[in-house]
């Protein structure tokens, strides 16, 4: 088995923040940007608006998220990014709803005032493939009122998964996993399922389902409450 490396780097995230200063900079912006009253479109121009701010804001929270997400696999028990991740739930849930709104908009929009709008605001054009594929699932759709309702619930709806997620990042303690040379490798979940899992080796396979066994089994019951 090829030797892993246990510390090296994964990318530059200079390129998304220079630093975690400039992410905290970052997101205070983002957040200030959406305590601003949201006001559904009711004309062309004025959706087209909003539809290009709601894209820049959720790129700006990509880049957030990514910026954590990537920080959170290579040490995924650090507090403080299990801290700063639930803030971007909250950033999240925010544009959640926006998206809802504006998805009820589509749907709920003939298709002859969805012309005159584009007519009215050309750039329009860029999301009608968005608004058709939308219409076509109207019947599925709930009422906007109700649609906005489970967006703001998806935090809670998303409680279970999150708690999952959660004690999978943070709690879990796992020995390291030895190969039929006797060599000792240090386990994590994304090396048990890529690689240990699978391995030719034998009592490389024995050794991580044990070693899995052993990391998850004080935390069985947590999961089964979480799911229950």
């Amino acid at each position: 088995m090829d030797r892993l490396p246990t510390h090296a780097p994964v990318c530059n995230l200079e390129d998304l923040f220079p630093d975690h200063a400039a992410w905290e900079v970052a997101l205070l912006a983002l957040q200030e940007k959406l305590r601003e009253e949201f006001v559904l479109p009711a004309n062309g121009l004025d959706l087209l608006a909003g539809l290009q701010q709601l894209d820049r804001l959720q790129r700006e929270q990509g880049s957030l998220s990514t910026y954590i997400g990537i920080q959170s696999f290579v040490d995924s028990r650090d507090a403080r990014l299990q801290a700063t991740t639930a803030r971007l739930r909250t950033s999240a849930a925010v544009l959640g709803r926006r998206q809802a709104a504006i998805s009820a908009l589509f749907v709920n929009t003939e298709e002859d005032i969805w012309a005159e709008w584009c007519a009215a605001a050309s750039g329009l054009l860029a999301y009608d493939g968005r608004y058709r594929l939308l219409r076509a699932s109207r019947q599925h759709t709930l009422s906007a009122e109700v649609e906005q309702t489970l967006a703001a619930l998806d935090t809670s709806l998303q409680l279970p998964i999150q708690i999952y997620r959660r004690i999978k990042a943070g709690d879990l303690r796992f020995d390291d996993v030895q190969d039929q040379e006797g060599q000792a490798w240090p386990f994590s979940l994304s090396r048990y399922e890529k690689r240990f899992e699978t391995s030719p080796d034998a009592q490389l396979r024995a050794s991580a389902a044990t070693v899995f066994a052993n990391g998850v089994k004080p935390h069985r019951h947590a999961f089964a409450a979480a799911y229950s």
